[in-house]
């Protein structure tokens, strides 16, 4: 019985100095305090990786689904870019014939291209309402103003028509 005894204190012992090596490689590793108690709450980090990585992933969606917006309204205006060039001809009058088209389109002779102007613009060049959606006609409009004023000037219905020029 004695001899049980000593053997389990032995082992006691054994584990005890076992363990406080342990802790004290922790401990020189910059692993835990001096107490043993970690120095960064292991479930904190978890719950920030995890956080990490949904904040990730949702980057990642909007991204793509930016970069789909965006391919989506270049194909629009390269739809209308290419109707409209259909209907203008590069010649020598090329000039004076886009600043006459874009005066007819110009009904209320503002000097611009409101939204129902464009309308009729995009009738006129085969891409009317049975062609594209409502929608779609919005966001070609908004793509063709490239300031924002809610309406289109003749700089802007050039680029629309023969394209970026200094890109050519």
């Amino acid at each position: 019985m004695e001899r049980d005894a000593l053997r389990k204190h032995l082992v006691a012992q054994h584990k005890a100095k076992k363990k406080e090596r342990e802790l004290q490689a922790r401990i020189e590793a910059g692993l835990c305090r001096v107490d043993g108690s970690p120095l960064v709450d292991e479930e904190a980090v978890q719950r920030a990786a995890a956080q990490a990585r949904e904040e990730e992933a949702a980057f990642q969606q909007k991204y793509q689904e930016e970069q789909r917006q965006r391919k989506e309204k270049t194909a629009l205006v390269k739809k209308l870019r290419k109707s409209m060039q259909l209907h203008f001809h590069n010649t020598k009058t090329l000039p004076i014939d886009l600043w006459r088209a874009f005066k007819k389109f110009d009904v209320d002779d503002s000097g611009f291209i409101d939204f129902k102007e464009f309308q009729r613009v995009l009738s006129e060049v085969g891409l009317g309402n049975n062609v594209l959606t409502p929608a779609e006609t919005l966001v070609m409009f908004q793509q063709c103003d490239d300031n924002s004023s809610g309406r289109v000037d003749f700089a802007e219905f050039l680029k629309t028509v023969v394209g970026n020029l200094t890109g050519l």
